[in-house]
């Protein structure tokens, strides 16, 4: 019986592609074991590695027992430390940014760095706002060194600052930018007038902000409200030491505006006088 010619080209062929196959495997078998083994390493590393972590999380070796805190100055340590509740916390797996978060809740802290130290100490380092004035908002507020009104004055809380009046709570929130800046150009003015008129802190009752019209302040020594509108403190101020020491206390003024350049607007005081508003030459 004759032999089909295709069947003999079909087991020729799957008799070659055998034996490729077979020879392709025995080259990439050591390559395939390597892997392998690479893998199974790396899961049972991983493995020990979560294990461990699993377990340093829960052993007690790791709890926060002592929390260090530096920096305080007007609120004290164990406020901080309350606010941080850590009693218990392990020091592994704690959330160090959400523990500066409850922190700062305490508007007196500006600054919060909170760092481990292992195995069971916090380290807490403060750095609290300065109040440099007081802003009569809807009641008294305190200011910081950079214009920020940031906490009420409590009840039974006294604090021997600048006074800053005529801003509003409303004005405050519709215009956060433009009354921190007025808030910072006030505060310029308090050493300003102590260097140019020889005011003590005392002498000058407040500083008074007009979005509009500018600054005054009120000379409690003398008893006059001085204006000075938004621009040339030094100057205004400079006027405003000569006048005061040419005044004539038979007829003291009420209100002293320094606001224009080529004259001064004076308010007398009219229970000394008749008169009202006197108009004097920058140069008279």
């Amino acid at each position: 019986m004759a032999r089909n010619p295709k069947m003999k080209n079909y087991q020729f062929r799957v008799k070659k592609k055998g034996r490729w196959v077979w020879k392709n495997l025995r080259h990439r078998a050591p390559k395939l074991i390597r892997g392998s083994v690479i893998i199974f390493i790396s899961c049972i590393a991983l493995a020990l590695v979560g294990g461990t972590g699993y377990l340093m999380c829960r052993a007690s070796f790791f709890q926060v027992k002592e929390v260090s805190v530096h920096g305080c100055a007007r609120i004290q340590r164990e406020r901080v430390i309350q606010l941080a509740d850590l009693k218990g916390k392990n020091i592994i797996s704690l959330n160090l940014r959400e523990v500066a978060r409850r922190i700062k809740q305490e508007r007196w802290i500006e600054q919060v760095v909170v760092r481990r130290e292992l195995p069971d100490r916090i380290e807490i380092y403060l750095k609290e706002r300065q109040a440099v004035a007081l802003v009569n908002l809807d009641a008294i507020w305190l200011v910081d060194e950079k214009g920020r009104v940031f906490r009420r004055v409590g009840d039974g809380e006294y604090f021997d600052l600048p006074m800053l009046t005529g801003l509003s709570r409303e004005y405050l929130e519709r215009e956060p930018q433009k009354a921190s800046q007025l808030i910072r150009q006030a505060l310029t003015l308090v050493p300003l007038v102590q260097e140019r008129i020889g005011l003590s802190q005392e002498n000058i009752s407040e500083i008074h902000i007009n979005p509009d019209t500018g600054f005054s302040f009120y000379d409690v020594e003398s008893a006059i409200q001085v204006k000075l509108g938004l621009s040339d403190f030094y100057e205004k101020l400079e006027r405003y030491r000569k006048l005061r020491g040419a005044m004539d206390s038979e007829r003291t003024p009420r209100v002293i505006d320094l606001r224009y350049k080529d004259k001064i607007l004076v308010t007398l005081d009219e229970a000394h006088t008749n008169h009202g508003s006197k108009e004097v030459k920058k140069n008279g």
